[in-house]
């Protein structure tokens, strides 16, 4: 990513995105130590998380961004996207840099079809490199692509700032 100014020097952000599947592994085992040492293989910056799990019964009560969050080192902001089994359920993002704020966004959706968010955080990596947005999302997956082109137009839309994409 380079900023708009031409005076700014380029850097590298290095983005994991992963779908923890509410904390539960094609083994059927909540591990949250093996979901961190995969985030960690990947030394990101920012880590894109769907399917996250706060302290719904199906997780055993884990509040499960705050726990890979202390597990990895990196700032946890969580978006949630619905009520779920007497918590929520939602996206993530985990942060090397500092988070200045997060917002969440809802998307369109179909009827009767689980209600779907985005989660934007903006980050200030300092020494010289300006704040950037950095969006998370789960897009709708059922056989209806309407809503999934919805989700992803709104999502476009999101990042426009004076007619310019960050």
């Amino acid at each position: 990513w380079r900023p708009a100014s031409a005076e700014s020097t380029p850097f590298t952000v290095r983005v994991l995105t992963y779908n923890i599947h509410h904390g539960e592994g094609m083994d059927g085992v909540f591990d949250f130590a093996r979901l961190a040492r995969i985030i960690e293989s990947a030394e990101p910056d920012l880590v894109a998380l769907q399917e996250l799990d706060d302290k719904t019964t199906r997780s055993h009560g884990v509040d499960e961004l705050s726990e890979l969050g202390r597990l990895t080192h990196l700032v946890p902001r969580f978006g949630r996207a619905i009520d779920f089994e007497g918590g929520a359920y939602g996206v993530g993002v985990l942060s090397r840099v500092p988070v200045i704020s997060s917002e969440t966004h809802q998307l369109p959706g179909a009827e009767h079809r689980e209600s779907r968010v985005a989660l934007t955080i903006t980050v200030a990596p300092g020494n010289g490199i300006p704040q950037f947005p950095f969006t998370t999302a789960h897009l709708d997956d059922g056989d209806d692509v309407e809503p999934r082109r919805a989700q992803a137009e709104a999502l476009a839309t999101m990042g426009l700032t004076n007619g310019e994409r960050p």
